[in-house]
């Protein structure tokens, strides 16, 4: 017989065979807490490396995508691959333009739509920023070792990657395992 949870406005079922019921009875067990305290302190960990370049990890993490990328993009694809609400990407792209880092252009086939650029100053900040970026990856992979950081990556990645947890999605089954 299904569960049924609601979670904001994401509904997913599960065969309760497949629930551990451990995981359910504690707040304490909550998937989400451990990520976001996780999330926390590494954030915290890269943005002592990346202050040194006057960077956070979410402004470095805007200029990476849009080197990685080569052209510009718009800003909802730019939030869609961030993982970001576009109202917290625009709240972040701001200081980046101030700084003229990046630049927020109108798209030609449709001058409401806006594209974000990376300027020559902005690809020269991010290279100056990798370095730290390097360094506290460096060191942070020698905290957890490699294998382990290489398997945290993969296992983030999957579930930010995982359509069934994206709130677009109004109803999902999940499979038991």
């Amino acid at each position: 017989m299904p569960i049924y949870c609601s979670i904001a406005d994401v509904s997913v079922f599960a065969m309760s065979s497949s629930l551990d019921s451990e995981l359910l009875s504690s707040v304490s067990q909550c998937v989400s807490t451990a990520i976001r305290k996780a999330a926390r302190r590494s954030t915290q960990f890269y943005d002592v490396a990346l202050s040194r370049a006057g960077l956070r990890s979410t402004q470095f993490s805007i200029l990476a995508e849009l080197k990685r990328r080569g052209v510009p993009c718009s800003q909802s694809d730019l939030a869609a691959a961030l993982v970001v609400e576009r109202s917290a990407l625009g709240h972040n792209l701001r200081p980046l333009e101030r700084e003229g880092l990046i630049a927020i252009v109108p798209g030609e086939a449709d001058g409401r739509k806006r594209f974000v650029a990376l300027t020559p100053a902005g690809l020269e900040k991010h290279a100056v920023a990798e370095v730290h970026w390097r360094e506290a990856q460096g060191n942070f992979l020698a905290v957890i070792g490699q294998e382990e950081g290489s398997s945290i990556r993969d296992r983030m990645l999957a579930i930010a990657e995982n359509p069934l947890l994206s709130v677009n999605v109004r109803s999902a089954t999940v499979s038991p395992r």
